[in-house]
């Protein structure tokens, strides 16, 4: 066997060495993420009962004064600042973990870097596969959707009360439409239109966190590789005689 083929059989066996290590470092900071993630979400996200007490509050207000609170107000000073908690703790527990995967991808290619039959191109492979496993953690989006469906609902609900009349006394056709238009008005109008806006700052939320880690992950694959320093034979110096 010539050297050249027994050295490429070692370095294969070291990079799969290597390559698994990785692997078990990126999936462990996944889970360990993921669950971060999830708890955070737990004790900041909006519930559906925050959002009814909201409701009512709104409606209150309506009661004790005749003109409707301002929208733009309510997203100063409500909506937005309600988010900032889910916003803060989730940006500050994806870039711990970066800083773990960053490690963990600048090992790798040190390591393999030092391989002289592992191709560069290789070595790009293993690290863009396993950023997309670590691109899989997310901060759970269901609940929300679920409330905004509900929310929707109780809306569709609400337009439906309002022209109830008109829908039993119109054409079969323009049923759907006059809903529709109510709907509208309602959301134009508190505290739907609150109510919205509180859907929205955690929606957004949510959306920044996602590109957070995105853009976070996206950084790590371009790390360079570490410069090997090599042993360079300088020419020996002439002799005058």
């Amino acid at each position: 066997m010539s050297t050249d083929h027994y050295l490429s059989i070692v370095e294969d066996d070291r990079y799969r060495q290597a390559e698994l290590l990785l692997d078990r470092r990126v999936s462990t900071s996944v889970e360990r993420l993921d669950a971060q993630l999830e708890h955070i979400r737990q004790h900041h996200d909006l519930t559906w009962e925050q959002l009814l007490t909201s409701h009512r509050e709104i409606k209150q207000m309506l009661r004790q004064q005749d003109n409707q609170p301002s929208i733009w107000l309510y997203w100063e000073e409500v909506a937005h600042p309600r988010s900032i908690p889910l916003f803060d703790a989730g940006i500050a527990v994806i870039d711990q973990e970066l800083i773990q995967l960053r490690d963990a991808i600048s090992r790798f290619r040190t390591t393999t870097s030092r391989m002289d039959t592992v191709d560069s191109a290789v070595i790009t492979g293993s690290v863009r596969r396993v950023l997309d496993l670590a691109g899989q953690a997310s901060i759970g989006e269901g609940e929300l959707h679920a409330i905004g469906g509900r929310w929707q609902k109780r809306l569709r609900r609400a337009a439906l009360r309002q022209v109830a009349m008109r829908v039993v006394t119109s054409d079969t056709n323009h049923a759907e439409s006059i809903v529709d238009q109510m709907e509208l008005e309602l959301l134009n109008s508190a505290p739907w239109a609150h109510m919205d806006r509180l859907l929205m700052a955690f929606e957004l939320t949510h959306a920044d966190i996602r590109r957070h880690l995105r853009d976070g992950l996206a950084s790590l694959a371009i790390i360079e590789t570490p410069l090997i320093p090599q042993l360079v034979s300088l020419p020996e110096p002439s002799i005058q005689l």
